[in-house]
């Protein structure tokens, strides 16, 4: 019992831990608050971009409708063609002109032999016998004359024609070699103890005879192949525009590859 006449004495830890607990309940109130409040931000900014969404998508609904439906008018409104009326004359223009030449190369060919010769199990040397001919003439050939139906392809909506076209390839035919002999360089290298004066004579001749072989060889030269199939495609592009042209047909876009 409180004695009369004396004051109320109050424990000292019993306040403080009153003021901690109120201090950790105003701080769990106010991060429920805080949270509360970001989820609200959250939520509304999910429920605006909805709406901007679905607002988005009602307005391009229409824009891309517009855009189908003048594909569909320009489409309409293009000339009409004979497609397949146009492939038979293209074909017959092709067996017309049956083969082409696209390109021609001038190529420097080179042929070397070398001959070993042993007697009695010494080495006698090597004979090297080196033929060189430069300004040699070859060309490319394109056959058009097997091209047929399959080989066109035609796009009605971005109206393009594609026509597939064999590569050119060496015409082995028509390879021209200088004949005049100042025309071709020789140079031999004659083995230690070759003491015959006809040494290196089977050489030359074996080099001679296989010119022809290198400048073929030279001429199937990927950089040269490559030269030659884009020259064959541009030469039967220009055959088509032509026939287009004469059929009143200027709006057709051409591509030609060769396989």
């Amino acid at each position: 019992m409180d004695r009369p006449g004396f004051p109320t004495m109050i424990d000292a830890s019993t306040t403080s831990d009153a003021n901690a607990a109120m201090e950790r309940a105003r701080t769990t109130r106010t991060a429920i608050i805080g949270f509360c409040i970001l989820g609200g931000i959250a939520m509304l900014g999910g429920l605006v971009f909805l709406a901007l969404d679905r607002a988005g998508s009602a307005m391009r609904a229409p824009v891309d409708a517009v855009g189908d439906a003048a594909a569909k008018i320009a489409e309409a409104a293009a000339p009409r063609i004979d497609i397949r009326q146009l492939t038979t004359s293209a074909i017959a223009e092709f067996r017309r002109e049956g083969k082409i030449v696209p390109l021609s190369a001038t190529i420097d060919a080179r042929s070397t032999i070398t001959s070993s010769k042993k007697v009695l199990g010494i080495n006698l040397g090597d004979t090297t016998v080196d033929v060189r001919v430069p300004k040699c003439r070859v060309q490319y050939q394109l056959t058009l004359e097997d091209i047929n139906e399959a080989d066109f392809a035609f796009d009605s909506r971005s109206r393009t024609w594609t026509v597939s076209i064999p590569a050119p390839v060496v015409d082995e035919s028509l390879v021209d070699v200088p004949s005049e002999p100042s025309a071709w360089e020789v140079r031999r290298a004659i083995g230690w103890a070759r003491l015959g004066s006809k040494s290196g004579d089977w050489c030359e001749r074996s080099a001679r005879e296989k010119i022809r072989e290198a400048v073929i060889r030279e001429a199937r030269n990927p950089l040269l192949l490559a030269e030659a199939r884009r020259e064959g495609e541009r030469v039967v592009k220009d055959l088509v525009l032509g026939l287009l042209r004469r059929r009143g047909v200027h709006d057709v876009d051409v591509q030609v590859a060769a396989h």
